[in-house]
């Protein structure tokens, strides 16, 4: 599951996040809580429940990871801008 970072999330927001889908070699690259840029490839999954009638199924949306990358690796400090710093 992939959330957006708090600091974005507007006041009283409570904040969005979809489902990933890591595998391979991706798996348990970054804990959980790490800011990580990810490539991906959007999906939609069909929830049928294999009833043949004529009821219409539901697709959900979710995200094929193909690449990530940490954000800040362990161990690196933040840098901050002069201006940041005020």
């Amino acid at each position: 599951k992939l959330q957006e970072a708090p600091e974005k999330v507007p006041t009283g927001e409570m904040p969005r996040s979809v489902m990933v889908a890591v595998e391979r070699g991706l798996v348990d690259k970054a804990p959980p809580g790490t800011r990580i840029t990810i490539f991906c490839i959007p999906t939609l999954f069909s929830n049928n429940s294999g009833g043949g009638g004529g009821g219409s199924a539901v697709q959900k949306v979710y995200l094929r990871c193909v690449g990530l990358m940490k954000d800040n690796p362990a161990g690196e400090a933040v840098q901050f801008t002069p201006a940041e710093e005020e």
